[in-house]
């Protein structure tokens, strides 16, 4: 419901715009027309007109955006609970193949923003576009036609102009970054520069890094100057055109088919700047169709995760605080003895590198186990196996006569039975 009622008022922002200089057109008629003897109160019914439409763009320019951005906010809220949850019950082979750095802050941002303000954006701008050139079409065809014919020139050229800017940029930061690495080296190294004397020589050769990065800037200033310059030449002779042919209309009494009179300067100015805000509008819509495009491939890796990934081993989350439900935890068994049968054991993510090889232990009641090995001998794996954050590749792990995995409450159960602290504890600030 918020989401369709801030669509509809982003695309009545969109209209605003066109409906202002189409309105604007029919004052320009009204200024032209001296003979009326009722103009004023022409023109005061049409600047009124403006002010509705100022009014309005201030309405629906706030809903749009206000709402926009309370769904898209409350939308990547739940999307970040639901990914958490899903991390959260996840056996720990999909951690080995995932940095917690790569949990998604940045994906859900790029939800948000998908979903938020630059949808809006383009929804808007992609209005302003349509209904810009169909009011132009609509008050003057001709002359929306000929400006149409001139655009394809105003966007190659403006086209050329961001290559080569960007050719320029690339080429001058290459040469900068040339002249970094220079400097770090010798500041990492500077005692040995200062012991073998060789500080001109080090500094002469940063300054011809230096030189040639002042060169490319001049070529790239040069470059776009020339650019600027052709880009908004070719778009003021466009305008010259339209207005050029439109006062060929107007002097031969062109018949407008809108008005079914001939056409005059307002016909011009309303059709010029509807088509002038089309293009605006386009040009402004490419942008945040990219970020749509970057929030669809984010909402697609997290929902990949909480919709279709299912954990090798069930680890269910304890009960929440306070719930009513699984309020009482399963109560973990009583160990009485611990075995391991002729265990092999291969991690998941390094699937060429055997880490146990039929290995048995029996831990007695009451007695004292040191497992001591070389580093990477599987010391910590006997641990990760009883904790069962992974299942052996073959035999098994026995609690009491009975495999882990077939115990009564799960993996949960089985960790609330055992102390674990790792080679690097952490500490949470949570008492």
């Amino acid at each position: 419901m918020l989401l369709g009622v801030a669509v509809l008022c982003s695309i009545a922002h969109g209209i605003a715009m066109p409906l202002f200089a189409f309105v604007m057109g029919d004052v320009v008629d009204t200024i032209g027309d001296q003979t009326d003897p009722d103009i004023m109160d022409v023109i005061i019914e049409q600047s009124l007109w403006m002010g509705y439409i100022g009014i309005g763009t201030t309405v629906v320019g706030g809903l749009w955006h206000g709402l926009l951005t309370y769904v898209a906010a409350k939308q990547a809220n739940k999307m970040r609970v639901a990914y958490l949850e899903a991390v959260l019950s996840s056996d720990i082979c999909y951690f080995d193949e995932m940095s917690p750095a790569e949990l998604p802050t940045r994906m859900t941002e790029d939800v948000q923003d998908a979903i938020g303000f630059k949808i809006g954006m383009c929804l808007m701008n992609l209005s302003m576009c349509v209904f810009g050139f169909g009011f132009g079409f609509y008050r003057g065809w001709k002359i929306t036609l000929v400006m149409l014919a001139a655009m394809p020139v105003v966007i190659a050229t403006s086209a050329l102009l961001g290559m080569v800017m960007a050719q320029g940029v690339v080429e001058t930061q290459s040469w900068y970054a040339r002249a970094g690495a220079v400097a770090e080296e010798v500041l990492s190294s500077i005692r040995t520069v200062t012991m073998f004397g060789t500080q001109q020589r080090e500094n002469d050769r940063y300054g011809s890094c230096l030189a040639e990065a002042k060169k490319g800037g001049i070529r790239a200033g040069i470059q776009n100057g020339l650019g600027v310059g052709l880009a908004f030449c070719s778009m003021y002779c466009s305008y010259a055109l339209a207005f050029w042919y439109g006062g060929t209309l107007v002097e031969d009494n062109e018949i407008n088919d809108y008005t079914g009179a001939p056409y005059n300067g307002g016909d011009v100015l309303a059709v010029f700047f509807s088509v002038i805000m089309a293009t605006f509008g386009l040009g402004q819509a490419m942008p945040p169709l990219q970020t749509f495009q970057a929030g669809r491939a984010s909402a697609y890796a997290i929902h990949k995760l909480i919709d279709d990934r299912t954990p090798g081993i069930e680890t269910r989350m304890p009960p929440r605080r306070g719930s009513v439900t699984n309020a009482t935890p399963q109560d973990p068994p009583k160990m009485e003895s611990l075995s391991l049968e002729n265990v092999t054991f291969v991690y998941p993510s390094r699937s060429d590198v055997t880490v146990l090889k039929e290995v048995s232990l029996t831990v007695k009641p009451g007695t004292r186990v040191a497992i001591v090995g070389e580093s990477g001998s599987g010391k910590s794996t006997v641990v990760s196996l009883l904790e069962r954050f992974y299942d052996p590749s073959s035999g098994r792990v026995l609690l009491n006569g009975e495999e882990v995995k077939d115990l009564q409450g799960g993996a949960l159960a089985l960790r609330r039975l055992f102390g674990y602290v790792g080679q690097e504890p952490v500490l949470f600030a949570a008492s």
